[in-house]
């Protein structure tokens, strides 16, 4: 099962359940990353922190960064990337 990303909801459809991600610019140079929740990175990794199949990996390579809550993925840009370099 593939994910699917809906950028009019901001979710990211997986098994069955939406997890929530924003995309953020990178040093106004048009590089783009993706940022989810660790909730979502619960569902894509086992115990040993590797992915659980092949699909779980592709959606895993696609999310650079996860935070904990769902309302971090509402900050200003530059205090989610201060949040997660800190």
């Amino acid at each position: 099962m593939k994910a699917t990303f809906d950028y009019h909801t901001m979710t990211i459809d997986w098994e069955d359940h939406r997890y929530p991600f924003t995309e953020i610019e990178l040093d106004n140079n048009s590089s783009y990353v993706l940022i989810s929740t660790m909730q979502l990175e619960q569902q894509l990794l086992n115990s040993d922190g590797l992915p659980k199949n092949s699909e779980a990996e592709w959606l895993d390579n696609k999310i650079c960064f996860y935070v904990e809550t769902p309302q971090q993925l509402n900050l200003p840009p530059k205090a989610i990337m201060k949040m997660i370099y800190d």
